[in-house]
């Protein structure tokens, strides 16, 4: 029986946090998925625990790798899945029928998007996209890939992720996918994964810059429209929700409730 999902999980020194995330893989129904782990050859004891959970992993390494879309581009090139999702050490599947859940829904479109429960400390948000994506969420926001479940086909016909970026190119591929080769998306309102909050060690002051060049680079006749709609997009009501929503969360989790 072909394998209908490929799990990739990175990892560098998060020893504690792959345990996490391989728990939430383990629990789902093991037919429906192959478990692939590229670890950026981690100094703590991460490689004990990949060797504790051996027996779910099909595919695993550890050696030096040039950054996390490197990483991520490894483990695309070992997936056999149709359809690959990215669980990274930290992050978690939010249920153990995510999986049996996705594949009785039988959806056969290029991606499948769903809610994410941002964890940090006791605090969790939900993050919904909205019903239909278009151009504005990508201005301000964009998509979890830890809750997007990719056809494997889509990075042998559009490409691989751009491993000179730190933490853009999952926005790249995404925009992309759906406004250059207008691929097809599903929606589920239900959260696929809990974004772990404490691993996020890093931030591109210049990301709007990079977003700006790309977008300048790749779909230059928008490009001054998009310099408008940037404006506007900060008090769209979808964006202003979320917004009030991570507020209340920040402030939360500051009093530890």
């Amino acid at each position: 029986m072909d394998v209908y999902f490929s799990i990739i999980t990175i990892n560098k020194n998060n020893a504690f946090g792959l345990e996490q995330t391989l728990q939430s893989i383990i629990v789902q129904e093991k037919y429906l998925y192959e478990l692939i782990i590229i670890d950026g050859k981690s100094e703590d004891n991460s490689l004990d625990i990949i060797n504790k959970y051996q027996k779910y992993i099909t595919y695993s390494i550890s050696e030096l790798d040039t950054g996390v879309y490197n990483a991520m581009n490894k483990g695309i090139k070992k997936a056999k899945g149709k359809y690959v999702i990215f669980m990274n050490s930290g992050d978690k599947f939010a249920n153990p029928d995510i999986l049996k859940t996705i594949k009785k829904m039988s959806f056969n479109s290029d991606f499948i998007f769903g809610a994410t429960n941002y964890k940090k400390g006791k605090s969790c948000l939900k993050i919904e996209l909205p019903q239909k994506i278009s151009f504005s969420l990508f201005v301000s926001n964009g998509i979890c890939h830890q809750s997007s479940f990719i056809k494997r086909y889509l990075f042998d016909e559009i490409g691989y992720y751009d491993e000179n970026e730190k933490i853009l190119s999952d926005w790249m591929f995404f925009i992309t996918a759906l406004g250059k080769y207008n691929k097809n998306y599903s929606i589920v309102r239900f959260p696929i994964s809990e974004y772990d909050m404490n691993g996020i060690s890093s931030f591109d002051p210049n990301i709007s810059y990079k977003k700006e060049y790309f977008l300048k680079n790749e779909f230059g006749f928008f490009y001054d429209d998009y310099r408008k709609f940037s404006y506007f997009e900060k008090f769209s009501y979808y964006n202003l929700k979320t917004k009030l929503k991570w507020t209340l969360y920040n402030f939360k989790y500051k009093l530890n409730l």
